[in-house]
């Protein structure tokens, strides 16, 4: 993980020193629906013709599963302070221009990385009462442990009124569990054995951007 970072800042950095003045910028703000859960992202997007780099952070949606499908990673992700709602945000654009429209479509990788623990709500057998099974309501907390989410996918902007436009993309991808809580490892009453570290994953995103130096 830590040589995939550190190839793509190099590259962001060369790309950068060899774009000069050519670069044009955009901020931009978006909603997404993660395999971690939700989240809001804020990123820098650095434009040169049709390729684009993306740098930023990811700040994460508490949010408590109340489903039956055991999922032990799928949105369960849960910070317990301000340090672990922020992830990083990086990415790559490659845009396919339409002539005389202001709609773009593109082609995107992505790379979120996040540091926490997971929360699930669920019912533990306690139990019978007059022959039927007791069920307590629970939750199932893990250690904090590192997400890191590659995915790939098709996107489009739109201009809304000047330099403000309109983001939206989809995609699917891996992601990849380290420095996993232990416990996971062992078959129990109260947890699943972890059959991998590793999930597929999807991502959709909405949100707007604003140009500007151009």
């Amino acid at each position: 993980m830590k040589h995939s970072i550190t190839i793509f800042f190099l590259l962001a950095l060369i790309w950068s020193i060899q774009a000069q003045n050519k670069l044009t910028h955009e901020l931009a703000g978006y909603f997404e629906f993660a395999h971690i859960g939700q989240g809001f992202a804020l990123s820098y997007k650095g434009n040169l013709k049709r390729h684009a780099v993306i740098l930023g952070i990811r700040y994460h949606q508490n949010t408590i599963v109340k489903d039956d499908q055991r999922h032990v990673f799928k949105n369960r992700f849960y910070a317990r302070n301000f340090r672990e709602r922020l992830g990083l945000n990086l990415g790559y654009h490659f845009s396919f221009p339409l002539k005389h429209s202001d709609i773009h479509p593109f082609l995107f990788y992505n790379l979120q990385i996040a540091h926490m623990g997971t929360k699930s709500q669920v019912y533990w057998a306690y139990g019978t009462l007059n022959g039927q099974r007791v069920y307590v309501k629970g939750s199932m907390d893990l250690l904090p442990m590192t997400s890191i989410d590659n995915i790939i996918g098709l996107g489009f902007s739109a201009r809304l009124y000047k330099q403000v436009h309109l983001y939206i993309q989809a995609g699917g991808g891996i992601v990849d569990f380290a420095h996993v809580d232990p416990r996971l490892f062992v078959a129990g009453p109260d947890l699943p054995l972890l059959g991998s570290t590793w999930e597929l994953s999807s991502r959709f995103s909405f949100g707007l951007s604003y140009a500007f130096f151009k």
